[in-house]
């Protein structure tokens, strides 16, 4: 899907991808959490997909019908996050993002998962948070390479869809996404995340934030956008693992609480 996007970009849609990271850690305990913002007429075809290999820890992925995954976490406690970098530069051969996801998915540490995501060779500019209950790892990802970014043992790592690390840009795409509007969308939702850090830490409290539609964290379809919330996660790390998704706008749809089988 993130690499469809490449070929949208000479002549931009009426839509434009997005999404809203935030996580906190403790060292003890991690919450990790994000909106995933998408085109319209992919609305009513959200799915939670259940993964599972005798050499792999069960996974809980949030996906579209058809696609193999978008954002999840494991049964070892590992949770993976991402944001679209499309300004970044890309390569026809590497691996695109939606596998990427899942072979962090397929670690059993966050440690394991960001070192795994480094060693890549990476299709599409991609911003990925991992984290598990002892730390967060925040790499932004492109055709060179890996820019990392916070590694926390304690503390709050947000991201939307602008780079904050990486210098792989492709300017061609970055004009063409600040003509739209879509950095400066960017910027406005990493303001009011930082604006909204206090709430980090807790796993109702930031449900409640994304929920929220006096702030622009969720993307509503407008006159100038046909982008919405997709589907909205919030993942708590610790001794157990919850998993809570939102299948739709979480204004209007309910947080689900999603259990793992063994």
């Amino acid at each position: 899907m993130d690499e469809q996007w490449w070929f949208d970009l000479p002549t931009p849609p009426p839509w434009e991808p997005g999404c809203s990271v935030l996580g906190h850690t403790t060292g003890q305990r991690t919450v990790l959490a994000q909106h995933m913002d998408l085109p319209a007429f992919m609305d009513g075809s959200q799915v939670v997909l259940r993964l599972a290999a005798n050499d792999q820890p069960e996974a809980l992925v949030l996906s579209a019908a058809g696609l193999i995954g978008l954002t999840g976490v494991n049964r070892a406690g590992v949770g993976v996050c991402v944001n679209t970098l499309l300004m970044l530069r890309h390569q026809p051969n590497g691996l695109p993002v939606a596998f990427a996801l899942r072979h962090a998915l397929a670690q059993h540490t966050a440690e394991a998962a960001d070192q795994a995501l480094k060693a890549l060779d990476h299709a599409s500019g991609q911003h990925y948070l991992v984290g598990d209950r002892h730390g967060l790892y925040s790499q932004e990802c492109s055709a060179i390479g890996c820019a990392v970014g916070p590694r926390l043992g304690a503390g709050t790592v947000r991201h939307t869809n602008h780079p904050l690390h990486s210098q792989d840009i492709n300017p061609h795409g970055l004009a063409l996404l600040e003509s739209v509007g879509r950095v400066a969308n960017s910027e406005a939702r990493l303001a009011c995340l930082d604006d909204n850090l206090g709430v980090a830490a807790e796993a109702p409290a930031v449900m409640a934030l994304l929920s929220r539609t006096d702030v622009p964290l969720a993307i509503k379809p407008g006159a100038k956008t046909r982008t919405q919330t997709f589907g909205s996660v919030v993942f708590e790390l610790a001794d157990q693992v919850q998993a809570s998704f939102c299948l739709g706008q979480p204004s209007t749809q309910p947080w689900q609480q999603v259990q793992f089988l063994s």
